[in-house]
């Protein structure tokens, strides 16, 4: 298997996009043209130099000492609802459009909405372990290469 044309690589990723029903992301691919950047070491740095690493990544205040901010199940729906159609899946794969039909348009899984409420207050109040701290605020990182040069870095966490 060769490799593919500029051509056919944009017109996967449109179609791509069009099978999500994600039409504005598919304008956008054709306007901009943004090509995944060629792997080296010079677009290594750049994105390292728009995204360094956190020198401090464990320096959370004491969940005790701070009055923290809890969400409502409603918050939980509508954040939700607030993803664009055709929203890329995190690492796993798991896309907002995979929520979306677990809880139903109005919630009707409401046992699921309310466990999603929880966990997001205990992410809220710093009550889960330090080990996953890592991976439920990294994600996969793209860099597009941009028509004007230089890179468009696309971060993709979890949902």
């Amino acid at each position: 298997m060769g490799c593919k044309s500029e051509g056919e690589v944009l017109l996967v990723a449109i179609t791509s996009k069009l099978e999500d029903g994600n039409i504005k992301a598919a304008v956008r691919i054709l306007w901009e043209g943004g090509q995944p950047a060629v792997p080296r070491e010079q677009n290594l740095k750049l994105l390292q130099e728009k995204h360094p690493r956190d020198p401090c990544p464990e320096a959370l205040p004491d969940p005790a000492s701070v009055v923290t901010w809890q969400v409502t199940a409603g918050e939980v729906m509508e954040a939700i609802r607030s993803f664009p159609a055709g929203s890329a899946g995190g690492p796993d794969g798991f896309r907002p459009g995979h929520l979306w039909d677990l809880v139903g348009p109005n919630g009707m899984a409401q046992p699921l909405v309310d466990a999603l409420m929880k966990f997001v207050n205990l992410v809220l109040c710093g009550e889960f372990p330090p080990q996953v701290r890592s991976i439920l605020f990294g994600g996969n990182m793209i860099a597009l290469s941009k028509k004007s040069g230089g890179l468009r870095p696309i971060a993709v966490g979890y949902v």
